[in-house]
Parts: structure tokens; sequence; C-alpha cells
């Protein structure tokens, strides 16, 4: 999905083209394929979506997002902005065994916002997942 050109009303913006972004849904095959976006200048961090309270208790209860902040290969830890926690524009660290338990079981599903002109495709690896009906057809429904 590009934006850019429109409102949130839907009268015309005169945002210049480099600065429109696209909205793409992955499901990626692991943190270490989303690396590379951290590496960008500047980065594309990635929205991901997992269960939490699978993460911090082994139940399934639903869906949680964070913004990926950093990934840390050499200590397995994940840094992340969590809109729920007190400290909302710092990074928490999960280990990194844990948070990726709750975000399989939401298919690693990741959403990347980032200008048109970068090539996310080249940076990620995606696997084969079921998709949400209902993303799909949001997705579809606002391409331009």
């Amino acid at each position: 999905m590009k934006l850019g050109t429109e409102t949130l009303d839907g009268a015309q913006s005169k945002v210049h083209a480099a600065f429109q972004i696209a909205i793409d849904a992955v499901a990626a095959k692991s943190l270490d394929t989303l690396d590379g976006l951290l590496r960008n200048h500047p980065p594309i961090p990635a929205i991901l979506i997992f269960d939490r309270t699978f993460m911090l208790t082994g139940d399934t209860e639903g869906s949680h997002a964070v913004l990926l902040h950093s990934y840390d290969r050499k200590h397995e830890r994940v840094d992340v902005i969590d809109p729920s926690l007190p400290l909302r524009g710092r990074p928490s660290a999960y280990v990194k065994a844990e948070f990726e338990g709750g975000w399989r079981l939401l298919q690693n599903l990741t959403i990347i916002v980032h200008p048109v002109d970068i090539d996310i495709k080249s940076q990620t690896t995606s696997i084969a997942a079921v998709k949400s009906e209902s993303l799909l057809d949001y997705i579809e429904a606002n391409e331009r």
C-alpha cells in the first residue's frame, strides 16, 4: 500500500514523491533477516506482532505489537519499544528464544513502513504463511 499523495480526509496533499511510504506485511523468516533494515540510513524499524502472554506465561491469549529497536545476536537479546510499558520511549529487552516463541504463534507477522524507493524484499526473507483475510482485504482495498 502506498501512502503520501492524499491526506486522511482524501484531499490532495503536496507531499513530494520522495516522501511517499509503503506499508508491507511480511512473515519474516527470523530476526536475523530483519537486522538489515536497522542498518539502513536512516534505519527502518519493523513492527513485530506476537503473543506476549505466551512469551511471558506459556498461555495463548492474543496479540501485541512492538517496534524492533535492535537485535543483539551475541547476547541473544531483542530490544523493542513497547507502547504498553511505562517507559514507552525506551527500549525493553526480551530474551530472543522467549520472544520468538510468541512471535512464531502469529507466523512471524511483521509490518514494515518504509520509503517507496527502498526495496525491502532485498533485505528481508519471507516464509509462506496463512495471512489474515481481513489484513489482505485491507491492503488490497487501499492499494493505489
